[in-house]
């Protein structure tokens, strides 16, 4: 599957909403602290995912990671206390504190990470992590999904 690129001018960098961003060479991360969080979904399951957000409007932003499954980082602001289990139990993995969340144009093992749901001037706001969760419960993970295999392709550092 190709990940599809997101033009640059039709997004705001990161850094120009304020985001907590961590720049090492050759990679770009978001630190997951002040209310930022994450959510690693894996193959199939991401799409029925990102489907039900965009469906209630609720989609964005979102990190397309290139590979074997390719992965997915729905960027969320942590409005809960959660509990890593109740996301692996659906078939995601919460990033939190202290994993950075990898961003475009990060430079990884199989191409690099992309926008699939960009930062976007008009949208600047941040879906709930408790909105994450709900779609995630929602996209009916199947058979081996709930156990979403670890990214080793750089999803956070």
């Amino acid at each position: 599957m190709t990940l599809p690129v997101v033009a640059p001018e039709t997004f705001l960098h990161p850094v120009e909403l304020g985001w907590p961003v961590i720049t090492v060479p050759g990679r770009v991360g978001l630190a997951t602290v002040s209310g930022f969080c994450g959510v690693e979904v894996a193959g199939a399951l991401a799409t029925r995912v990102l489907d039900r957000l965009r469906a209630t409007e609720s989609d964005g932003p979102v990190v397309g990671i290139p590979g074997p499954p390719p992965h997915r980082v729905f960027i969320a602001e942590a409005d809960v206390v959660a509990d890593p289990a109740e996301f692996a139990r659906y078939g995601g993995r919460l990033l939190h504190a202290p994993h950075r969340i990898t961003l475009p144009p990060s430079g990884l093992p199989y191409g690099p990470a992309v926008w699939l749901v960009p930062p976007r001037p008009a949208r600047r706001w941040l879906p709930s992590l408790s909105t994450i969760l709900w779609a995630l419960r929602a996209a009916e993970p199947r058979g081996t999904e709930r156990a979403v295999p670890p990214c080793r392709l750089g999803c956070a550092f």
